[in-house]
């Protein structure tokens, strides 16, 4: 916004600036203090004090010689100046004149007003030299001075009247009639209000300069953000038509394709169908109206984008790039459209990670749609070559999205498209409406006219022949015929034919010659084209050579061209040469005489292209490459890349490639530029394409072409090298693929040792690819530490772990089930694709990610898509989802509609209403239902208890009623129209019935009847009906012969149960979270593993290999069905952890445990196994639990609020507490440990002394004792105790010496009892403050002292924080669970000081003695360096450890993620090291180097060295 101020005087000491646009005053000193001033010296000047007047300086002195054509401050000050002299003259008359006063202080008071504004500018001046001065200005400068010299010699007395004064005679007599005064009046008036105007306006112009320039810096940081997000699109370079690779590719010469170009021109212009498909067969010239349609409608600016697609470019040989690139094309065609995608794609950055399909529509539909009107011309997307996409998945959702662009009202936007006319296009043009599509095939136009074309081309090509070779009158009239004929309508033949007889090597005519006698093999489509490509290698390599000289050229042909031909993607003669171990300049001598039929660039930079694909299927087809010598073995040509790949590997990789930061440091840390630089291109290459290259050789061996080697070698020494650069890249997914592709072409050996590394490596990559695709450094560190111990990965590498960590965790031995965990969103339930390929997962809770599906890879965890329904506003929540036969997706939405989406496209519709309004989540968690019958009908359990059945083919639903039956909790789809279901009775509520209903006959059958609410059931398809009753039992039912057999017992009770397709095997998962793999012939068991959260739901794949189970998090973990494991101690099976602490000096680990329905205290040494002691804590849960300051004592407070002690020496409870003084709701040590307080609920607080077991002291309060403290030198004892009303608490402060209450005061408070704990209550080292939580955000600081309370309210505060106070007390921190982000408060200044940017559930925390960091059961927060990017600065603090969202790190710095094996709420720490509960092995520890700060170089490979690990 444009301010404009004008000053306006008021008094002569202090001035006033009125905002016009901002309304903004401010009052400044208007008189300076010092000097400065060009032409002014400081002085010093008495003041006269004239009645009515404001106080003025009266002595200044003049400069001598004032500059009044510059805005210098001097010249205005001296201005001032003068006047406040004049004003001081007029004083001396306003007190001698005795009949003109009323002049005398008009002439002076405007006088004194004008000299107050020449001052303002004087200083405005001064603080901004800059200051532009207006022409008016200058001029009022000149005259005011003039003026005031004036008045100064008409007014100023002299000598005589001085002299006189001292004689007592009056001597001052007014110079000025009235009129005079007036007049003198009316002029500084006048100069006054031209020197505001004229300040005035000078101001605009400065602010409007200013504003001018802020909008220009706003717009260069919107562009550069805009240019950011552009950036960021996924970009295939290459595949535009006039990119760099592609810039020696002509397009239509002129006088061809005439009628076709205009044709397509005017529909470019007015599109009534927006999409054109151009078909023909290959060579018919289809690339080259592309380019040239594509070229002219960007000279028009009608080109909205364009993506040439080609089967030898890694990145233009998909659709992975299609939406960036288009979306990237079209934003610089239009800036309103640059804006709209700009918008759409900073709203969600995350869509370049989901599919094409919403990719698509978040970076094109929508901001085509949301674009204003526009009046700018047409746009068209040219897309070329849409055959040689590597997925014909991908070609069938890129012609459905192309439909999508007739919703654009905003933007009239056509599509064209070039390919050959195979199926899968065809297929899908023939689904689309033929009011949005047009289709001409090339092999329509009339022969005649394509001969033309050609002819026109031969002419021009034979014209530059002339010129070159300076023939004439060649070659005749028939020749030509002769060739135009041979070449049948193909343009490519005739290119061809002319880039072979041109070559300036040798002679035109004879080439010319050479081609028409040459004999042609008849019948064949591509006859006259396969013995123009014979006959040009005939003459690039054998012809005139000898016998040894040709049989060298062509073998050097099959290695080099035989090698470009099978390239998986385009590569520079440069990388070419890298990877073949060949010079560049033997590349280019190998490929000199072959430019008739390889675009070969000039530099080394650009990539080798072939002219036109079909070179590609005639040097690798023997049918149509007669002559041995030129063929190529293609799984020869592979094998020996492979090799290749192989040696560039060995040689280049390395760890920490890309000189990452940290171990922790994310792959968008290196940009592409980055990668390039330090990845080279032939290096990328082979990272991406070695195993396609060996699984297309021929088979040799164990592996193919005898690799087996150079296999093994690869798995042991660069094998995580690997994994870094695929993370790097983002290819973690294709890595997964490689290596599953790798095994699956392995064939077994004698001694299966590289088949097993391969197989290791494959569940290696699984199990760790979380960590490694956030940080590709993740190998080194966390991959390796958290593999199993007998991998044969990790005993490669093991050498490897970084210097810093100095122990490492007990792991499992072999690699278990579970081969891979998915983060999803919160509470996540699943289902199987119909072909097991994919995994659909979306959240039925209220606040997840509503109406998003996200579909998973199954084979590699990879997210292949996300299914986004609705806009942010409308999306409801998915409460149900499973796969139709046809492999789309049926969801049921909480608002009761049916929802169906197809995989492939992501295009969802409803299908149904089923009328049931909310669809509710009962209390108990049951979930709704949704299934289909055997007659492809979709059944549906909702919220309301009731099965309705949706039917296609009447687009109806109905209901189901079952007889005597009020509920249905569960139902499964059944063979033969049949469902399995339980429902309870009408009569009564506690009994329900496992009923088999017919959905025809309505019949029902009862197969069991129990007395619990929810029995675990389910069928298969083989009419097999299992189901387990509460002791765990499981029983199956042949629904046919009637037979109930038991198979076994889940000890502990079974939560879910699914049964195999086919009915063979059957899954149970335990109330105590484990899985066991039943079989169902055999009824013998194994043990799969255990869920890492509370089971939700259980998913199998169609194929009965795949295993997926939910948690009530966010985990999806997939296991593998075919594996085995041993079982495992059911001890740490069966135990549930409530809390893991370390003693304050860090010798000794309790773990609080739950088995069954007792609960134990184990203890253990730190970094050992197996328990110490095993504490017996009784049939409840432990409330509170705590260390006694000395290590000696375990107290804990459990059953019916009885005080457990224990002594850590013997294992032995405490026998001084009688059976009436054990009970208390919360206990305390003294800060030595000696001493022991217990306040109970009646109000008493009793203070043991433990080492004389006897009751020292009794305080007394009236209610219940909530909190207690003592002070850090045991002299005071804090308590907080509840009193009669709801609405306030006791907070007390006592001498433990004397028993006296030294502080009593009542706080208001909103917390509940429970919630007010020992580490919510503190109390200053100073003993003079405390603070307790009073309310859910606000924290209440008691100065002991003063009796004052204040108050500490953030939105950040909740009633769980922890708080402790600094050891001066002058600083108190706030750490919530809840709000893990810690606040820093001043507690005199009662005001945050800080917020440590780091995200850590900050349990039971304390500062260290220097105050730099914060001890937590989570690690060290050090108050400095949290959340700098760097710590380098800090040498001299000592490294911080802590976890904090699922790593650990050092300082500021991501060092290892941790296994999600883990359980993230129970962690304790002290001095670097970690400890940790895992469900089946216990205790798990990892500890980290102390003393130092970790060096920043991890550039290098680092070994173990000298540091001892323990395992």
């Amino acid at each position: 916004m444009l301010y404009a101020y004008l000053v306006c005087p008021s008094a002569y000491q202090n001035t006033t600036f009125h905002g016009v646009g901002g309304g903004m005053q401010q009052a400044t000193p208007a008189v300076p203090t010092t000097g400065g001033f060009k032409g002014i010296h400081e002085a010093r000047t008495p003041r006269v004090h004239i009645p009515g007047f404001p106080t003025v300086f009266a002595d200044l002195t003049l400069p001598s010689s004032p500059s009044i054509y510059t805005m210098d401050p001097g010249t205005a000050i001296a201005i001032s100046s003068l006047c406040a002299k004049v004003v001081s003259i007029i004083g001396k008359y306003y007190l001698d004149v005795q009949d003109a006063k009323r002049n005398v202080a008009l002439l002076a008071n405007e006088v004194q007003t004008f000299g107050q504004v020449v001052r303002e500018i004087a200083e405005l001046s001064d603080a901004n030299p800059r200051l532009p001065v207006s022409t008016s200005l200058r001029s009022a400068i000149n005259q005011a001075l003039s003026d005031a010299q004036s008045l100064q010699s008409k007014l100023d007395p002299g000598k005589t009247g001085k002299a006189m004064k001292r004689m007592g005679v009056r001597a001052l007599t007014w110079p000025f009639t009235k009129k005079e005064v007036e007049e003198w009046v009316a002029r500084f008036q006048r100069l006054t209000a031209i020197f505001n105007l004229a300040l005035t306006t000078d101001q605009s112009s400065i602010l409007i300069d200013v504003d001018t320039k802020v909008t220009g810096v706003h717009e260069r940081q919107m562009a550069a953000e805009r240019e950011r997000l552009l950036g960021k699109l996924p970009f295939a370079a290459s595949a535009s038509f006039d990119s760099y690779p592609r810039q020696h590719e002509t397009g239509c010469l002129e006088g061809t394709r005439v009628d076709l170009l205009q044709q397509l021109e005017r529909w470019s212009v007015a599109h009534e169908r927006p999409i054109f498909w151009l078909s023909g067969m290959a060579g018919t010239g289809k690339s080259t109206i592309a380019r040239t349609l594509a070229t002219r409608l960007k000279s028009q600016g009608l080109l909205g984008g364009n993506f040439f697609f080609s089967r030898a470019s890694g990145e233009a040989n998909n659709a992975a790039r299609l939406a960036g690139t288009l979306a990237r094309q079209l934003a610089s065609s239009s800036p309103d459209l640059e804006k709209s995608i700009c918008e759409a794609f900073a709203s969600d950055e995350d869509v370049i990670r989901r599919g094409m399909r919403n990719q698509w529509k978040e970076l094109i539909v929508t901001p085509l749609s949301t674009t204003g009107s526009c009046s700018h011309n047409p746009l068209n997307i040219v897309i070329d070559a849409l055959d040689e996409c590597d997925s014909d998945d991908d070609i069938r959702l890129i012609l459905r999205l192309f439909t999508e662009i007739q919703d654009s009202k905003n933007v009239d936007l056509g599509i064209f498209i070039t390919s050959r006319p195979e199926v899968v296009i065809r297929l899908g043009f023939d689904s689309m409406p033929e009011i949005i599509h047009q289709k001409l095939d090339l092999r329509d136009i009339p022969r005649h006219v394509m001969e033309h074309d050609i002819s026109v081309l031969l002419d021009r090509e034979f014209d530059s022949m002339r010129l070159q070779h300076q023939l004439r009158d060649w070659p005749s009239e028939d020749d030509k015929l002769s060739l135009l004929q041979r070449s049948d309508c193909l343009f490519i033949y005739a290119k061809t034919a002319c880039r072979y007889i041109g070559d300036l090597d040798w002679d035109p005519k004879q080439r010319l010659a050479e081609i028409l006698h040459g004999t042609s093999t008849k019948g064949g489509a591509t006859s006259q084209l396969d013995e123009m490509y014979m006959h040009v290698l005939k003459q690039a390599l054998t012809t005139g050579r000898s016998a040894t000289d040709a049989a060298q050229l062509c073998d050097r042909f099959k290695h080099l061209v035989g090698s470009i031909v099978v390239l998986l993607d385009l590569l520079p003669i440069l990388a070419l040469a890298q990877l073949l171990s060949m010079t560049p300049t033997s590349v280019d001598a190998g490929l000199r005489r072959l430019h008739s039929v390889l675009n070969i660039p000039p530099d080394e930079a650009s990539p080798i292209r072939m002219l036109h694909p079909s070179f590609h299927d005639f040097v690798l087809d023997e049918s149509r490459c007669k002559d041995q010598r030129f063929c190529v073995d293609e799984k020869d040509a592979h094998g020996k890349l492979a090799r290749h790949c192989l040696r560039v590997m060995s040689s280049m990789l390395r760890r920490n490639i890309c000189r990452l930061r940290t171990p922790g440091s994310p792959p968008q840390d290196v940009d592409q530029g980055g990668i390039d630089r330090y990845v080279p291109k032939h290096l990328q290459y082979t990272c991406l394409y070695w195993v396609d290259h060996l699984a297309r050789s021929r088979p040799h061996g164990h592996t193919r072409s005898g690799l087996d080697t150079e296999v093994r070698s690869f798995f042991q020494k660069d094998f995580l090298h690997w994994l870094e650069v695929m993370s790097l890249m983002g290819k973690m997914s294709h890595a997964v693929l490689m290596i599953t592709r790798l095994l699956a072409i392995m064939t077994p050996d004698e001694q299966q040792g590289t088949e097993l590394l391969v197989e290791d490596a494959r569940r290696f990559i699984l199990f760790n690819r979380a960590g490694i695709e956030e940080a590709p450094l993740q190998p080194y560190s966390s991959a390796l530490v958290f593999s199993p111990s007998e991998s044969l990965i990790r005993k490669c590498y093991m050498d490897q772990l970084p210097t810093w960590l100095t122990t490492v965790p007990a792991v499992e031995r072999t690699w278990s089930a579970c081969f891979q965990t998915l983060e999803t969103s919160f509470q996540p339930i699943v289902a199987f694709s119909p072909n097991g390929k994919y995994l659909a997962s979306t959240s039925d809770y209220p606040h997840s990610s509503p109406g998003q599906i996200q579909i998973w890879e199954a084979a590699t965890g990879g997210l292949h898509s996300t299914i986004v329904g609705g806009s942010q506003r409308d999306r409801h929540v998915y409460v149900a989802l499973t796969f139709l036969p046809d492999g789309s997706l049926a969801v049921l939405s909480e608002n009761g509609e049916l929802w169906v989406w197809e995989l492939i496209t992501g295009a969802g519709r409803c299908v149904a209403d089923l009328k049931v309004g909310a669809i509710a989540r009962p209390p108990d968690g049951k979930r709704s239902v949704l299934s289909v019958t055997s007659m492809d009908e979709l059944a549906v359990l909702c919220g309301d208890s009731v099965i309705r059945l949706w039917s296609w083919e009447t687009e109806a639903s109905s209901e189901i009623s079952i007889p005597g039956h009020a509920k249905v909790d569960k139902f499964e789809c059944f063979s033969q129209e049949r469902l399995v279901l339980s429902a309870v009775r009408d009569d009564d509520s506690t009994t329900s019935d496992l009923i088999l209903f017919d959905c025809r006959s309505s019949a029902i059958q009862t197969v069991t009847t129990f007395n619990i609410w929810t029995l675990p059931f389910t069928v298969s398809s083989n009419d097999i009906i299992a189901w387990s009753t509460e002791n765990g039992q499981i029983w199956l039912f042949d629904s046919i012969t009637g037979t109930l057999s038991e198979l076994g017992v889940h000890r502990g009770g079974v939560k879910i149960l699914a049964l195999c397709p086919g009915g063979r095997n059957l899954v149970s998962s335990g109330q105590n979270e484990t899985l066991i793999l039943w079989n169902v012939a055999g009824k013998s068991q194994t043990f799969l593993g255990t869920c890492l959260d509370r089971c939700r739901s259980i998913a199998i794949s169609p194929n009965g290999k795949q295993l997926a189970t939910t948690s009530i998090q966010t985990e999806v973990q997939l296991w593998d069905l075919a594996s085995t494991k041993a079982q495992t101690d059911s001890r740490a099976i069966e135990s549930q952890i409530w809390e893991l602490l370390f003693s304050p000096c860090g010798s000794v680990l309790a773990a609080v445990l739950q088995r069954g329905d007792a609960f134990e205290v184990e203890i253990y040494h730190p970094t050992e196994h197996q328990p110490q002691l095993t504490l017996s804590g009784g049939p409840w849960p432990l409330s509170l639990s705590m260390f006694s300051p000395d290590s000696q004592s375990f107290a804990a407070i459990g059953h019916f609020e009885a005080v457990r002690l224990w002594d850590l020496h013997t294992g032995r409870s405490a026998s001084f507490l009688s059976s009436e003084e054990r009970y208390a709701s919360t206990l305390a040590f003294s800060s030595d440990g000696n001493r022991l307080a217990l306040g109970d609920a009646t109000g008493n607080i009793r203070v043991w002394d433990l080492n004389a077991g006897t009751m020292v002291y009794e305080l007394k309060h009236n209610h219940e004792v909530l909190a207690m403290i003592f002070s850090s030198d045991g002299e005071r004892l804090a308590s907080i105790a509840a009193t009669s009303s709801e609405e306030s608490n006791v907070v007390a402060l006592w001498n433990t010496t004397s028993k006296q209450q030294l502080y009593h005061a009542k706080q208001s408070s909103a917390a509940t009892p429970r919630a007010i704990t020992k580490h919510k209550l503190a109390i200053s080292p100073n003993n003079r403050y405390l603070v307790c939580p009073s309310s859910k955000d606000t924290f209440t600081i008691h100065d002991t002292q003063t009796q004052q309370q204040n108050s500490l309210s953030s939105d950040r505060h909740h009633w769980d924080s922890n708080v402790v106070f600094s050891r001066d007390s002058k600083v108190v921190a706030f750490m919530s669970n809840f709000l893990p982000e810690p606040e820093l408060w001043d507690i005199e200044m009662v005001q945050r000081v800080r917020t440590l940017p780091i995200r850590m559930r900050c349990h039971k925390p304390s500062f260290s003695a220097d105050g730099d960091y914060l001890e937590t059961k989570h690690g060290q927060v050090s108050i400095f360096c949290a959340g700098k990017a760097s710590c380098d600065d800090l040498k001299s603090i000592l490294s911080r450890w802590r976890y904090s969202t699922g790593w650990i790190w050092e300082g500021s710095r991501k060092m290892m993620k941790i296994s999600q094996g883990f359980d993230p709420y129970r962690v304790a720490h002290h001095d670097g090291l970690f400890a940790f509960w895992d469900r089946i092995h216990g205790v798990r520890y990892l500890g980290f180097t102390q003393g130092e700060v970790v060096a920043n170089d991890i550039q290098e490979n680092q070994s173990l060295g000298t540091t001892e690990r323990s395992e």
